[in-house]
């Protein structure tokens, strides 16, 4: 079977894939800071990023578990957390909700013009 852009499986496919690649993207671009001085001083970067905070962070700290705890629950205490989740959610249910109803238009566009 010949390869055609034509095909909307194909279309689709190729879409989710360009999309995957571009989240990759935008996700690995986060990290380049951290490459960039990792190739001047790879010890000293290994030690921040990683060492100290597995080995040495807790030694001589009691309060180092409520500390990290406090931390990570502290977007509760943030309004613009709060909104930033709030309006992601319905983003992401407003999306699944028109799953339906795009796939029933792209048949019946298809079928109108005699194609399937």
């Amino acid at each position: 079977m010949p390869f055609s852009l034509h095909d909307p499986v194909t279309a689709q496919l190729l879409y989710r894939v360009f999309d995957a690649a571009i989240l990759d993207l935008g996700g690995s671009l986060a990290f380049v800071p951290v490459a960039w001085l990792a190739l001047h001083d790879f010890r000293q970067v290994s030690f921040n990023v990683v060492e100290f905070h597995l080995f040495y962070r807790k030694v001589g700290w009691s309060e180092a578990l409520p500390h990290d705890a406090e931390v990570m629950s502290s977007w509760f205490d943030s309004g613009q957390a709060l909104l930033l989740i709030v309006l992601a959610l319905g983003q992401i249910r407003d999306h699944h909700r028109r799953l339906p109803l795009r796939h029933w238009q792209h048949n019946r566009n298809h079928s109108a013009l005699g194609r399937r």
